[in-house]
């Protein structure tokens, strides 16, 4: 019985996450609008994200993130800028830099919740939100 709970509170856990997957994968959006980073980096669907990341271009990203804020579907852009960028790393970074590839990365990121709470009806609305922008 325990061994079939576990596995039972897994799979409910595991859930959105998975079912985010499958709506991301189905999205037609054409190479490079939209990086499913955790397809890309061959992440096992069994592997537990704390959230889905995804890479969208840089002049669409902010817009998305609005959008997907304003019906209150808890995006994140989790960067707020490259390392350089924030405040206070600056001695950390004397002398190094420049970092392109992670300003151009931070620039990109978005992430959305995969916690138990996201259901049908809430990855329906990013469904609706992806494809509009």
């Amino acid at each position: 019985m325990l061994a079939a709970n576990v596995a039972a509170y897994r799979d409910d856990e595991m859930g959105p996450q998975k079912a985010l997957a499958g709506m991301i994968g189905e999205l037609d959006c054409p190479a490079g609008e939209l990086i499913d980073l955790p397809r890309v980096c061959q992440v096992s669907l069994e592997r537990r994200l704390l959230r889905y990341p995804l890479l969208v271009e840089a002049a669409k990203r902010d817009t998305l993130f609005r959008a997907l804020r304003h019906c209150g579907l808890g995006p994140s852009t989790m960067y707020p800028a490259a390392l350089p960028g924030i405040p206070g790393l600056e001695t950390v970074l004397a002398g190094q830099g420049p970092f392109p590839m992670a300003e151009a990365f931070a620039a990109r990121i978005l992430t959305l919740p995969t916690h138990q709470r996201v259901g049908r009806e809430a990855i329906g609305r990013m469904r609706r939100v992806l494809r509009e922008q």
